[in-house]
C-alpha cells in the first residue's frame, strides 16, 4: 500500500472520528496537517534521493573521464620532458661538432693555400690533353697573395678535384691527337701515354715518330724515326687494330 493510498485511509478515519466528537476536531485537524507535511517531506525526500543516484553515475562517469583525460596529461609531459632531454642531448653534441668544425677549418686555412701553390708548380709539368681537362680547375685557382671571395671549402673542393683529374690520367694510358712540333715540322700526330711516365707518338703518313718525357720546364719531344714502325705498331695495338705484340722501344729514366 503506497504512502498516499494510507494518508486517505488514516485522513477518512480522522474525518469519521471528528464527526462523532467535534471536541477532538482541532486536534485531529493539527494531526492530518502533519500527517500531510510528513509525507510531501518523505515524496522531496525519495525524489532528492533518486535525483542524487542519477547524478552520482553521471559525477562517477565525469570522474572517470578526468582521470583518463589526467593520465593522457602526464604521459604527454613525460613525452615532453623526454624530448627535452633528447633536445639538450643533441643541442650539446651540434656544438661540439661546430667546435670540431672551426678547429678544421683552421687547419685548412693552412693547408689549402699550400697544395693550391704545389699545384700550380705542377702545371708547367703536365702534358696539353690533362692541361685541356683541368683548365676550368685551374681557372678557379686564387691567384697567390691575392685576397679571394671563395670559401676555403670551395678551394678545397677545387684542389681535389684537380688532383683526383691529375692522378686518373697518371694512373692510366691516354690516346690523343694532337699538333705536334718539333723544330721547323709541324703534324698532326697520334701520341700514347703511358700516365705522366712517358709518351709516344707517330705519324704513319708522314713516316715521323718519337717519343715525350716531362721536364722541369715542360715537356721534351724528340723526334726517333728509327721507331716509328715500332711505334705505330703500338698505337694500332692499343687502338685494337691488330694483335698485341712485343715491342721493343727506348725509355728515358729521369
Amino acid at each position: 500500500m503506497s504512502i498516499r493510498i494510507l494518508l486517505q485511509v488514516i485522513l477518512l478515519s480522522l474525518a469519521t472520528t471528528t464527526a462523532v466528537t467535534p471536541s477532538l476536531g482541532t486536534t485531529i485537524r493539527d494531526t492530518q496537517e502533519e500527517l500531510i507535511t510528513w509525507v510531501d517531506t518523505k515524496k522531496v525526500t525519495a525524489e532528492a534521493k533518486a535525483t542524487w543516484e542519477s547524478e552520482k553515475v553521471i559525477i562517477a562517469d565525469l570522474i572517470s573521464l578526468l582521470e583518463q583525460e589526467k593520465e593522457k596529461l602526464t604521459a604527454r609531459i613525460a613525452k615532453l620532458e623526454a624530448n627535452t632531454d633528447s633536445t639538450d642531448t643533441l643541442r650539446i653534441k651540434l656544438n661540439a661538432d661546430k667546435e670540431a668544425l672551426l678547429t678544421s677549418t683552421k687547419a685548412l686555412e693552412l693547408v689549402v693555400p699550400d697544395l693550391e701553390g704545389q699545384i700550380r708548380s705542377l702545371i708547367v709539368k703536365l702534358p696539353e690533353p690533362l692541361l685541356e681537362e683541368i683548365q676550368p680547375l685551374l681557372l678557379r685557382l686564387p691567384k697567390p697573395e691575392e685576397d679571394t671571395r671563395m670559401s676555403i671549402s670551395q678551394r678545397l673542393l677545387t684542389v681535389v678535384g684537380t688532383l683526383n683529374k691529375i692522378d686518373k690520367f697518371n694512373t692510366g694510358i691516354t690516346l690523343t691527337s694532337e699538333i705536334r712540333s718539333i723544330g721547323e715540322k709541324s703534324l698532326e700526330v697520334k701520341t700514347l701515354y703511358f700516365g705522366l711516365a712517358g709518351a709516344y707518338f707517330a705519324s704513319e703518313s708522314a713516316g715521323y715518330a718519337g717519343l715525350g718525357t716531362p721536364g722541369e720546364a715542360g715537356w721534351d719531344w724528340v723526334e726517333r724515326p728509327e721507331y716509328k714502325r715500332q711505334i705505330v705498331n703500338l698505337i694500332d695495338t692499343y687502338e685494337g687494330a691488330r694483335e698485341a705484340t712485343f715491342v721493343e722501344l727506348p725509355v728515358v729514366a729521369k
